[in-house]
């Protein structure tokens, strides 16, 4: 189970969330899962999918070219996505 805490706004929790996301769907595609399930997620980063910041991160992620959206509920991290995640640890 994640824990998130520490993050003083709101702006800072999303882009925890943001990067628990990227984080589960690099590890998805390091195992050649190229798409991961909107349930998926939510089972694998439970204690942030409680929170309605959740829909809002993963909307975030597909404006910014991040993480495509494939059919209606699985998702695909991009090479910007994987780009943005090392620049964000």
């Amino acid at each position: 189970m994640v824990r998130i805490s520490g993050v003083e706004s709101d702006d800072g929790f999303i882009r925890k969330v943001e990067n628990m996301i990227l984080s589960k769907l690099i590890e998805d595609f390091s195992k050649q899962t190229f798409e991961t399930s909107h349930e998926n997620l939510e089972r694998s980063l439970m204690e942030a999918a409680k929170y309605p910041v959740f829909n809002t991160a993963i909307n975030n992620l597909i404006v910014r070219n991040f993480v495509s959206r494939i059919g209606n509920d699985n998702y695909r991290v991009t090479d910007n996505g994987i780009v943005e995640y090392d620049l964000r640890k």
